[in-house]
């Protein structure tokens, strides 16, 4: 979708491209309900007519992730926190279970690392990880920013 793949905050548009006739059938059946408004149509595809713009925008969006990316894991490796391949994403999972205390639960790290650091990460189990002491961190922020 574009909130994720473009940075498009607040742009809740994605698109699905499938071979499957019964998927298109039930969608068909909710797609009146759920289209984006004729205001958001037409900026989207001022945005996607653009060809100059949207190679450039690929381009420079890659660049700084990367570049994000780089310096998260720069920072994680200062506190020997491991961080997982990532690619095509503005998150990445990091490896904080080595922090994990005896008789302490994932939680608990997540409100320590809230309450003392002032970080707020996604919970690996908040999204199904079968290993405590994952968690993922949006790096899509400019550097600075």
């Amino acid at each position: 979708g574009l909130s994720k793949d473009w940075g498009m905050s607040g742009f809740r548009v994605g698109s699905l491209f499938s071979h499957n006739e019964p998927l298109h059938h039930a969608l068909d059946a909710i797609g009146y309900y759920m289209a984006p408004s004729q205001y958001t149509q037409w900026a989207l595809t001022r945005v996607f007519s653009d060809k100059v713009f949207v190679n450039w925008y690929i381009q420079e969006n890659r660049r700084r992730l990367y570049e994000t990316y780089q310096a998260l894991g720069d920072a994680l490796s200062l506190i020997n926190v491991p961080l997982l391949p990532s690619q095509g994403a503005i998150f990445a999972w990091a490896d904080f279970s080595a922090y994990i205390l005896e008789g302490q639960r994932e939680k608990d790290l997540w409100m320590e690392l809230f309450d003392e650091a002032k970080i707020a990460l996604t919970s690996g189990q908040s999204c199904q990880s079968n290993k405590p002491g994952l968690f993922r961190i949006v790096y899509g922020w400019p550097v600075g920013g």
